[in-house]
């Protein structure tokens, strides 16, 4: 996770309740997501935005 991806996920921490990544991660299907939180995971390291 690089710094700015750090930066906005603490932005988001105190705006209120993180979102989940999930839906709108491209990785989201079959067997490719190994992350055990999937699929209300909130922080990921290699999530990556459809």
């Amino acid at each position: 996770m690089n710094a700015i991806s750090k930066f906005w996920l603490k932005l988001r921490k105190k705006a209120g309740a993180p979102r989940l990544l999930c839906d709108t991660c491209k990785y989201d299907y079959g067997r490719v997501c190994l992350n055990p939180k999937r699929p209300n995971a909130t922080v990921c390291d290699e999530y990556k935005r459809r």
